[in-house]
């Protein structure tokens, strides 16, 4: 028996930040140690037109999932995905980089469906890519499961953002939980229990 001391706190570390829109996720992600941003929603504007505002000099790099370097859009499903897994390898690898952020989920896991359904009418040539059928959810939600688990692992800080849903009561209409706003209910369920840390971000007005 091994006593709690033993634990590092930092290894196999992965945080989940879920809430909503504007409540400051992407702000917080970027103020862990050297980020590298997955930015899958353009949304690093507000971070940028903060730290110019208040001086603060970031070494913070990201990568556009949905742009190549040269700004022009990619559409292609499978190009996409592909941007993302030979972008997040060369951050996992990059000893300047310390903290792996995704941002968003929400958006990522719609990139990712994409693929699962491409790639498996690409594989059996059955159905179409624009048709949803039941083992791509599974495949999906194995996918994330090995891409967390593999980050989770790679001695890096691991930060993944989501927008949120509410769960409501269906007899008195209260919100009984908050879950991340992610496609496919088998992966919007277990998702938080991918990761070690789960936080919440909200808005007083």
């Amino acid at each position: 028996m091994k006593s709690i001391t033993t634990i590092n706190p930092n290894d196999q570390f992965g945080l989940l930040i879920q809430g909503p829109p504007k409540s400051g996720k992407t702000e917080l992600a970027c103020l862990f140690p050297s980020p590298w941003v997955a930015n899958a929603d353009s949304n690093l504007a507000g971070f940028a037109r903060r730290c110019q505002e208040q001086g603060f000099v970031s070494d913070m790099v990201f990568s556009d999932l949905q742009r190549d370097d040269d700004g022009k859009p990619i559409s292609e499903a499978e190009a996409v995905w592909k941007r993302f897994i030979t972008e997040d390898e060369a951050a996992t690898h990059n000893p300047n980089i310390k903290t792996i952020v995704y941002d968003s989920m929400t958006t990522m896991a719609m990139i990712a469906i994409a693929f699962v359904m491409a790639d498996r009418v690409k594989r059996t040539g059955k159905g179409t890519k624009d048709q949803t059928e039941i083992q791509d959810w599974n495949t999906n939600q194995n996918l994330w499961k090995t891409i967390i688990m593999r980050k989770r692992s790679s001695g890096k800080l691991f930060v993944v953002l989501s927008h949120e849903e509410a769960m409501k009561d269906e007899i008195s209409g209260g919100v009984t939980k908050w879950v991340p706003n992610i496609p496919g209910s088998k992966l919007q369920a277990a998702f938080s229990g991918f990761f070690s840390d789960v936080w919440r971000t909200e808005v007083e007005e």
